[in-house]
């Protein structure tokens, strides 16, 4: 693009367009060659400056002075594709058809002065030179040669065949999507957004008399949790391909490890298998193992996440409405990310499944819950931004945390040879009713007790008794 407005300008001040274009637009309607306004069009479509220009508020307020109404639109490709020995320097393709007046089409001719009678200019092709493209061509290979060769070693340890793709941040928002539903079927009772009538009998089936019954309501939850299992299920089964492959390539199969933290689930040699054979075991794992514990915890998972509503509209007394809980407080959507991350690993799925969940959580909401973490019902996050909970903290029902609480570790114990002991209790404990607030620190297996209350900006690192407040900074009760 730059070339050729380059290339406009050397020719002469006032160029043909039409002309200047004929080696990029090979197919212009009979329109588009008779009118000037068009061409110059094309032109400005090629240009940021008469792209700014179409958009701007002056351009509109001209017209609008001096020629009244709009005039009718007139229409032509802007560009036609065409072979290019260089994509991505070429910007290979046709844009898209646009639509203007021939008002603007005249502004514009105007101001890039224009000419439909001037002299025809010679042929210039959008594509850059054989020779730049040859010299892009082998820069490319070569940075492609070298990351290939730093990635040789990992990639040899990995089977012949392909595993799947990971399991994407757009999958994971999806299946949180349906969760909703699920929970919430008093605002999601309609068929979800972007889902056609007949993609889902079962939505069909219960919506298509608009009419709450016992039925159709039945048939609404079915088809909402109908979803979430199969959602589950792809992903736990790609996940547990990558996982045993990662597993099997790097060692790292530890069987000391509790089964629900095992990293490696379908055994070892998963070289000597054929791709089909590790998906058919992932399939059997993902259906007789994960899915049914899943299935057993969908219940706790619903009615859960109903208490931690109702606890935040009794405890803000900022809302306004139940509704407004559900349905657009960050504590709340962080919880439905953490408890569905926690279910599926407490019901054998791979850790990295679960660890997907739980950052997505931690990008949309900017609360950091490790999903290994257990959390009684009735739990209000408050604001939420900034929380952090490490892996083995426990919390009861009922407990209220606030924005920038951190519940960390207080150290990180060794073996003989200097390395870190993994997967001990670390972190604390916060029994019934305790509240910890804004900008507090709790380090170590500690134990915040029943009804307790630590304020902001206090860092503790002992017990604290029930029904006791921690208000300084040394802990002090």
């Amino acid at each position: 693009m730059g070339m050729l407005r380059r290339g406009l300008a050397e020719v002469t001040p006032r160029v043909s367009l039409a002309s200047a274009m004929a080696g990029h637009s090979r197919r212009r309607t009979a329109t588009a060659c008779a009118t000037p306004q068009v061409s110059a069009v094309a032109e400005a479509a090629r240009s940021r400056e008469g792209l700014a220009l179409m958009r701007t508020s002056p351009l509109a307020a001209l017209l609008s002075t001096e020629h009244g109404t709009q005039a009718p639109a007139v229409s032509m490709p802007l560009a036609t594709p065409h072979r290019t020995p260089c994509p991505v320097l070429g910007l290979g393709g046709a844009l898209r058809p646009t639509r203007v007046s021939s008002q603007i089409a005249s502004a514009l001719a105007s101001k890039y002065q224009l000419d439909a009678t001037a002299p025809p200019a010679p042929d210039m092709a959008a594509e850059p030179p054989v020779s730049e493209c040859a010299a892009f061509d082998k820069a490319l290979s070569a940075v492609a040669d070298d990351v290939l060769q730093f990635k040789s070693a990992d990639l040899e340890r990995r089977p012949q065949w392909r595993a799947p793709q990971a399991p994407t941040p757009r999958e994971v928002d999806a299946l949180i999507a349906k969760l909703r539903g699920l929970a919430f079927p008093e605002y999601y009772s309609a068929r979800p957004a972007g889902s056609a009538a007949g993609a889902s009998p079962s939505f069909d089936s219960a919506l298509g008399a608009g009419v709450r019954t016992h039925a159709a309501d039945r048939a609404l939850m079915r088809a909402h949790l109908q979803e979430v299992m199969e959602i589950i299920a792809d992903m736990t089964k790609r996940a547990l391909i990558i996982d045993a492959v990662e597993a099997d390539a790097n060692a790292t199969c530890d069987p000391d490890l509790p089964d629900h933290l095992r990293h490696c689930k379908l055994g070892e040699g998963v070289r000597d298998l054929s791709g089909d054979a590790v998906e058919s075991i992932a399939a059997a794992h993902t259906r007789n193992v994960v899915l049914p514990q899943v299935l057993r915890r969908v219940g706790g998972i619903v009615r859960d996440l109903n208490a931690d509503v109702a606890a935040a509209h009794r405890l803000d007394v900022a809302t306004s409405s139940r509704a407004e809980v559900a349905l657009t407080y960050p504590g709340i959507t962080a919880l439905m990310y953490h408890r569905v991350a926690h279910a599926l690993l407490k019901s054998g799925a791979p850790v990295m499944l679960c660890r997907l969940i739980s950052e997505r959580s931690h990008a949309q909401t900017g609360v950091d819950i490790h999903p290994g973490v257990s959390m009684g019902p009735g739990c209000f996050i408050d604001h939420g931004t900034g929380l952090v909970i490490g892996g083995t903290a426990e919390i009861g029902a009922n407990v209220c945390l606030f924005h920038g609480v951190t519940l960390g570790s207080k150290a990180f114990p060794t073996d003989a040879d200097g390395n870190r002991i993994k997967h001990l209790k670390r972190h604390p404990i916060v029994e019934d009713g305790a509240s910890i607030y804004a900008g507090a620190t709790v380090l170590g297996r500690v134990t915040i007790g029943r009804g307790a209350t630590v304020a902001a900006g206090v860092t503790l690192s002992q017990d604290l008794p029930p029904n006791h407040t921690a208000a300084n900074p040394r802990g002090a009760t």
